[in-house]
């Protein structure tokens, strides 16, 4: 096997091996990470991985492809974050990627008084988003391009809107709403390291007067129960409340389950918080559940963006109900917003505007 240099990916310094784990059975199996000649583990640089995410041709004897793992780049990228630092993933117009990554290095804490930030300007604001580990800087990076109708979105509220972001993550769009519309936003993310960065970036910026994080699962009923991470990384998502369900309602085995407090939208309201005039939804499967406990606060709603999975049949059912309720949204919108391929395919950003 010939070794090569990855100046194509911009890591100059980096070398691999092409290596076929199917050529060398009599060796540990690495799943590519390793060196062909001795088997060992190449700790001593980058080394790249090659993986296909389409079906194969082949299937196995109990009727499976042979391609166990067909997903996409944030799905692997999450994954291998746990034990690996990613310099980068590639997808090429094959379905392929190449992941160039290298030993896990130990993660800055926040006792530290030099915390990684990334700075983003818009329009002559900055914004600065503490990064604690690759998935956090990826989410920082790609803001404008990850999700732009989000962004277009949110450039449309004003100083006088109150905006629910259910699914706040680390904050990179209740930052966004607070410094560039100016919204009184209320930040709902239940998962324990995230809301740690969540605040980290309310402070960074400066917003505590406009921006209040809690630390609630949100719902349709008030109960004590667990929430079940499909990762325990800072910036993951595809997390469930209650139920051990993946973001397509399949059962799914938690990487971690943490206590956890849901409730709902309305009883938030009547317990004192403003009414949202806008409320931004992306809890990564359990959508319906969340509009089921805001039936009330629909009433003076003005606008919703939901991540709807279109292969399920109640988030279809929920856009039905909208609708039926006095939304509207623009297909052509929508269909601009569409995953065409990866495991994310059919998923789609909705914009809901009120008649």
């Amino acid at each position: 096997m010939k070794k090569k240099k990855l100046k194509t990916l911009g890591e100059h310094n980096a070398e691999y091996w092409s290596y076929h784990r199917a050529l060398y059975t009599n060796r540990p199996q690495r799943n590519g990470i390793a060196c062909p000649e001795c088997g060992e583990e190449m700790w001593d640089s980058k080394p790249l991985i090659t993986l296909t995410t389409f079906p194969a041709q082949k299937t196995l004897p109990d009727g499976r492809n042979a391609h166990l793992i067909q997903q996409g780049s944030d799905w692997w990228r999450n994954r291998l974050d746990r034990y690996f630092d990613v310099a980068k993933i590639i997808e090429t117009k094959d379905k392929e990627l190449h992941i160039v990554l290298g030993p896990k290095t130990p993660e800055k804490t926040y006792a530290s008084s030099k915390t990684e930030t990334v700075k983003v300007e818009h329009n002559g604001i900055e914004l600065v988003y503490a990064t604690p580990n690759d998935t956090t800087r990826w989410r920082a990076n790609s803001m404008f391009t990850k999700e732009p109708v989000t962004i277009e979105w949110l450039k449309s509220l004003t100083k006088d809107d109150v905006l629910y972001d259910v699914g706040a993550n680390i904050g990179i769009y209740s930052i966004f709403a607070a410094k560039i519309a100016g919204a009184r936003v209320y930040a709902f993310e239940p998962e324990s390291q995230n809301y740690a960065v969540l605040n980290k970036n309310i402070m960074l910026n400066q917003v505590g007067n406009l921006v209040n994080a809690f630390c609630v699962a949100l719902s349709d009923e008030a109960k004590v129960t667990q929430l079940h991470l499909s990762s325990f990384d800072y910036g993951g998502s595809c997390h469930s409340v209650d139920e051990k369900l993946d973001f397509k309602h399949q059962p799914m085995t938690p990487t971690f389950s943490q206590g956890a407090i849901s409730n709902r939208i309305d009883a938030m309201i009547v317990a004192g918080l403003p009414a949202p005039t806008h409320i931004k939804l992306d809890v990564d499967g359990f959508e319906p559940k969340v509009i089921a406990g805001a039936r009330g606060a629909l009433r003076n709603v003005k606008s919703l963006i939901i991540e709807i999975n279109q292969n399920l049949p109640d988030h279809m059912e929920l856009v039905k109900f909208l609708t039926d309720n006095g939304y509207t949204f623009d297909p052509e919108q929508v269909a601009a917003a569409e995953r065409k391929d990866g495991a994310f395919k059919g998923v789609a950003e909705y914009v809901f505007r009120r008649n």
